[in-house]
């Protein structure tokens, strides 16, 4: 699985085996690196060649490798994209709790939810978004179609065939400019327009039932700031714009920003609002009522309030170093570029 695109190669298992122990035993240089497998140390190249029946077959294998792309072949990307698997987990616990709060009326979930038109105004617009990146895309699908094939199938290969790394960070920034910034942190927190999640908002934190100046400032950013900007970064990831990781620069920022703020002040404040029910914190004591297995605090105090927002520090963390690279690495290639012409010149 380490060379060429997942695929075995047609050498001895001698020869794939000690290859495979040094590049596991390597694999520190090769994430931060990028090198390619003939780059590594000559000592590496020694051991897979004095272990393999043949050295001209072992040296045509090392020479006919190509770059790692750790990103898209890790055997990590082979799972569901964890994005989708996340918001569907943080979807299907919202409903399920005002589902059990209202009697279990699923004309006031579809009414306060699905038909909202705020839920509505900001999935469309992310959906068409989406189309019109991928319409402009300028790779055919990797897959043999015919004239007939609709176009939305058309979309949909690709879609699938952007590298798996783009298709995740493309999700990534669609369910946050739709759902999160849109509905859920802007419409439901900072406006109060969607009865669904604002019920559960009032139970997770007073701060919104309160319409304290935090979280109502917060909820404003995302969406007159955040959400069209993810929807731009999409768009750029799908078009394979230039722009694409100075604007990942800008707006994995802004989500640690957002989501420090929130917590830490609420922390800073004694944990007297959340959970709004039975809050954490007491007068001079913010630690005081906390509990590791009571149900109410696990799902909105350990998982709503803390894991949640960790997420919203982790993932564009780690982005944002991708981008940092990445653009650290054009401009390095563009300095290349001049001093190799004002060589030229002199």
């Amino acid at each position: 699985v380490f060379v060429g695109r997942g695929q075995r190669t047609n050498q001895p298992t001698p020869m794939r085996h000690s290859l495979l122990f040094c590049l596991v035993k390597q694999s520190h240089h090769l994430i931060r690196q990028h090198r390619t497998i003939a780059q590594l140390h000559p000592i590496v190249l020694t051991m897979a060649a004095s272990n393999s029946k043949s050295n001209v077959s072992t040296a045509a294998a090392l020479g006919s490798c190509h770059w790692i792309d750790w990103e898209s072949d890790f055997i990590l990307s082979r799972m569901y994209d964890p994005t989708r698997l996340f918001s569907f987990l943080v979807c299907f616990i919202m409903f399920l709790r005002f589902l059990q709060g209202h009697e279990w009326n699923l004309e006031a979930l579809v009414m306060g939810f699905f038909l909202n038109p705020y839920v509505i105004l900001f999935f469309v617009t992310a959906c068409g978004v989406t189309y019109n990146g991928l319409v402009r895309l300028n790779e055919r699908p990797k897959t043999d179609q015919s004239s007939s094939s609709s176009s939305l199938s058309n979309i949909y290969y690709k879609f699938r065939s952007l590298p798996i790394y783009d298709q995740w960070a493309a999700e990534w920034y669609w369910w946050n400019a739709w759902l999160y910034h849109g509905v859920m942190d802007g419409a439901a927190g900072t406006l109060q327009a969607v009865p669904v999640v604002v019920s559960q908002y009032h139970i997770l934190d007073k701060r919104f039932s309160n319409h304290h100046s935090v979280p109502w400032t917060i909820g404003l950013i995302e969406i007159l700031i955040m959400q069209p900007l993810s929807l731009w970064t999409m768009y750029a990831i799908l078009t394979k714009s230039s722009y694409r990781f100075p604007l990942e620069c800008v707006i994995t920022t802004l989500h640690m920003m957002g989501a420090v703020m929130f917590v830490f002040a609420e922390v800073y404040e004694g944990q007297l609002n959340v959970p709004a029910l039975d809050p954490v914190g007491a007068p001079g004591n913010r630690w005081a009522n906390i509990q590791l297995f009571n149900e109410y605090q696990l799902i909105y105090y350990w998982f709503g309030f803390w894991f949640c927002n960790f997420i919203w520090i982790w993932v564009p963390l780690y982005r944002l170093q991708r981008a940092v690279l990445e653009c650290a690495r054009a401009f390095q290639q563009q300095q290349q570029q001049q001093t190799q012409q004002q060589h030229k010149i002199d």
